[in-house]
């Protein structure tokens, strides 16, 4: 299984290929997103997605604006008759800039670097198909259709 990570994960065996993302922005969650979906077409083993930021403290609070610890993982994988588990849509447009109405974390979270993945996990747990758009750099979006 690769990592396709916000920051570098230390708790891998050496032998496991890592790539990393950086933080650049509170977009970069669905940038790691869809390289990570990308993986997974173009090789047959599962993706481990990991985003997490911790509370940013001095300078770099300037910068980032984290102000709580916060972290994520997805397994991805290409679809299996066999197993169960939610299914992801993702494809790239220009159109539907339009924001996915606030939950409930996300509110409690509003100026946290990763509030755009909330929307993912939330819609995972509700267990109900759902669209949504998360931004991409460049103004472009990544339209996401979750079905359970």
């Amino acid at each position: 299984m690769r990592n396709a990570g916000h920051h570098p994960t230390h708790d891998l065996a050496d032998q496991v290929p890592q790539l990393r993302a950086q933080c650049r922005s509170g977009l970069s969650f669905a940038e790691a997103l869809l390289e990570a979906a990308v993986q997974v077409t173009t090789d047959p083993d599962p993706v481990l997605l990991v985003c997490y930021d911790i509370e940013a403290r001095g300078p770099l609070s300037e910068v980032c604006k984290s102000t709580s610890v916060f972290g994520n993982a997805l397994v991805l994988s290409r679809p299996d008759p066999a197993r169960s588990g939610a299914r992801m849509q993702l494809s790239i447009t220009d159109e539907g800039s339009e924001q996915p109405a606030v939950t409930a974390l996300a509110a409690r979270h509003s100026d946290h670097p990763m509030r755009s993945s909330f929307v993912l996990f939330e819609a995972l747990a509700r267990g109900t198909p759902e669209n949504f758009v998360l931004q991409l750099d460049g103004g472009r979006n990544l339209q996401v259709r979750v079905t359970p």
